[in-house]
């Protein structure tokens, strides 16, 4: 069953996907039973309505099934005031990313809805200059953060569509990888299977960085320029056939495969496990700072019952020591404190910059 589309999923489905450029939008909302699955409804002329379903974290698909009872948050509410009614203009694959971008246009307005696939999954609306104006969720990373107001940045990556030898040889090279499968896989963004079948097809050692990068680049470019046979095979769907596969299903379109395997009920009972982790660590973190507070609570309110019950003692100490201060200065003070028995028990540190005391009140 599917429940995440890979990089080279996503390039072969935006194909699919293309016939969506110039529909209109009708609407847009959120299942009533999971707010990270987005509905764009559209009618294509000629075609009829066509519905775009975005599963968050990781799959996207075009479905012609009747439309669902809806709901709608803050961002799909903005959705709908800004987009229905409009074109879809363009739809495209952000490099060779798992990130979407969809165009749409409302007289001469345009506007950028931007789909990540990875992670956890995002959903971020932008204007005309790809000004971030509302994400379903905000995030920060080291490198880059999705924010309100501020302009949208895409994720730091290896794009195989530009890649070359030299940059394969550095790649390569500079990879913490320990084979060059596990290299194409992770740091090229091509995924395990798709890895595999490059090695396989170009007949080199899997495992050796010590390789022939045009022969890889070849492979890659071929893999790039398949004709669509949507086929599964293992529990797994495909856009094209395999050399390290054997297809045990066909499908009409790569779309119709992952409708064919999606599995729903999976996906949303991970969101919900993940949604409920959440809310549990979250109360987790809350009631240990809770226990902290009352703890300080207790300890706070019994140093104050300590220091009205000692008050003239306390009273009596400060006078001694800012008159010895007076007299003599911080440096003779701290001495003389040091070598009286009586004192040095009572008085535990003394801090000029600050101006305090430290006083052990169970010595009084």
């Amino acid at each position: 069953m599917v429940n995440e589309l890979s990089s080279m999923d996503l390039y072969y489905l935006i194909r699919e996907l293309k016939q969506l450029e110039g529909a209109k939008v009708d609407r847009i909302y959120h299942t009533s039973e999971n707010p990270e699955e987005l509905l764009i409804v559209v009618h294509v002329t000629g075609k009829g309505k066509h519905i775009l379903r975005i599963i968050l974290p990781s799959i996207m698909v075009m479905d012609y099934s009747k439309e669902e009872q809806g709901t709608a948050t803050g961002l799909c509410m903005m959705l709908r005031k800004n987009l229905e009614g409009s074109i879809l203009e363009k739809i495209e694959q952000l490099d060779f990313e798992r990130v979407v971008i969809i165009t749409f246009q409302r007289r001469e307005e345009k506007k950028y809805l931007i789909i990540e696939l990875f992670g956890k999954g995002n959903i971020i609306f932008c204007d005309d200059k790809l000004n971030i104006l509302n994400a379903l969720r905000e995030e920060h990373w080291k490198d880059r953060e999705i924010k309100k107001k501020q302009m949208y940045q895409q994720p730091i990556s290896n794009n195989i569509l530009n890649i070359n030898e030299e940059l394969l040889m550095n790649i390569i090279k500079n990879s913490k990888r320990t084979s060059l499968v596990k290299v194409l896989a992770m740091d090229l963004g091509l995924g395990g299977v798709y890895a595999e079948e490059v090695c396989a097809n170009a007949g080199i050692n899997k495992e050796s960085k010590d390789t022939d990068v045009k022969k890889i680049i070849d492979e890659i470019k071929k893999l790039l320029n398949k004709e669509i046979k949507a086929n599964s095979s293992e529990g797994k769907i495909f856009p094209f056939e395999l050399q390290t596969k054997k297809p045990e299903k066909y499908y009409n379109t790569f779309n119709e495969a992952i409708l064919n395997n999606i599995n729903l009920k999976d996906i949303q009972k991970e969101n919900y496990s993940k949604q409920r982790e959440k809310i549990e660590s979250i109360i987790k973190q809350q009631t240990i700072i809770l226990e902290e507070t009352e703890k300080d609570i207790v300890e706070n309110q019994r140093k104050a019952e300590l220091m009205y019950e000692k008050y003239k003692e306390l009273s009596e100490i400060i006078t001694i020591i800012n008159d010895a201060k007076k007299k003599y200065g911080w440096k003779e003070v701290k001495k003389r404190i040091k070598e009286d028995k009586k004192f040095s028990k009572i008085i535990k540190d003394i801090n000029e910059k600050e101006n305090t005391i430290t006083i052990e009140l169970d010595e009084l």
